[in-house]
């Protein structure tokens, strides 16, 4: 029935072990109202009679596959109703509480799906346990149709989507750019820029769901905190560049600037006079131009070989992508 919908396979495996069958014959008294209630039932054959005092003994009779008596899923409830024997039952029993369990079981098991599929996310990466399970409580998943919108280019979004099940196809001009599975996300960098979309991504797949992220959840973890984080990774992640900031990383932060390239925008030019910068990349990737490597991508330290180089690249170096890196 719909009260398990939610649930997992295995937590509704679990559940199934803490329901009795019980069997009751015409004219027994299940519960009458204003009792405690402490147990919940499902019809398994039969037929049952609820009553209702309050309101004029008004009657309902339930036959096989239906239930009752869901108010025992709440601590220290009630009994709202009376529930007779009609004909001789066969009711599959359970105690409200080892229904909040199981719903306590699968929450757990639930938070913790969410949280490895945040920690995908760049964004998200670094951030504390406890704020990523305050973020996943109230993240549920979309479903979109085949073909759907989900945003258009130069649109303005509020919103990060990371991608829960099926495929994103991503646009540029109505070419097909890329594609985006399980565990991709989309639209961060026009939400920490505030620029409109560059990409229009739709749903390739029958369907997919995906998570919302809403731009107030971003502002109250701090986007420049969640930038810092990447960037004192890369910092520690590179030998020579940990050795000089790691001591003062939170100063030479500040001198780092957050620049926005879109998708073949030069980065680096041949002309390595040009070049007198440092990078650290936070969202996208680098390659030179006409060629497919890719130099550095997010998290990556570079320009650290070119700022003492006297010799010219033999290409430009590009944005292979949208990309957000600080300088």
């Amino acid at each position: 029935n719909h009260l398990v919908d939610d649930f997992q396979t295995d937590t509704i495996n679990e559940f199934a072990i803490g329901f009795l069958k019980i069997e009751l014959v015409e004219g027994q008294t299940i519960y009458t109202e204003g009792e405690e209630a402490q147990m919940f039932y499902i019809i398994d054959s039969g037929v049952i009679e609820l009553s209702y005092t309050k309101n004029n003994n008004d009657k309902r009779e339930l036959a096989e596959g239906n239930f009752f008596g869901i108010e025992s899923f709440e601590e220290c409830s009630y009994r709202t109703e009376n529930a007779k024997v009609i004909q001789n039952t066969s009711l599959l029993c359970c105690s409200g509480q080892f229904y909040r369990q199981a719903q306590y079981y699968d929450d757990i098991n639930t938070t913790k799906e969410k949280t490895a599929l945040l920690r995908k996310v760049s964004l998200f990466k670094y951030i504390s346990n406890e704020k990523l399970i305050g973020i996943c409580k109230s993240l549920e998943p979309i479903t979109f149709k085949a073909n759907s919108i989900v945003v258009n280019e130069n649109e303005q979004n509020d919103r990060v989507y990371v991608i829960k099940s099926g495929m994103v196809r991503v646009t540029r001009k109505f070419k097909k750019i890329k594609k985006l599975n399980d565990g991709d996300f989309f639209c961060h960098i026009g939400l920490i820029m505030k620029v409109p979309g560059y990409y229009t991504y739709s749903v390739e797949s029958n369907e997919a769901a995906l998570y919302e992220i809403p731009y107030k959840t971003i502002k109250e973890l701090g986007i420049k905190d969640i930038i810092f984080y990447i960037f004192s990774n890369a910092i520690k992640s590179s030998p020579q560049m940990n050795n000089i900031f790691f001591q003062n990383s939170e100063n030479i932060f500040n001198i780092f600037k957050l620049r926005y390239y879109e998708k073949n925008d030069i980065v680096f030019e041949m002309d390595s006079s040009k070049n007198k910068k440092l990078c650290i990349i936070i969202s996208g990737s680098i390659r030179k131009q006409n060629r497919t490597e890719i130099l550095a991508k997010s998290e990556d330290v570079f320009g650290d070989s070119i700022i003492d180089s006297k010799s010219n690249l033999d290409a430009d170096i590009i944005s292979d992508e949208e990309s957000l890196i600080l300088e």
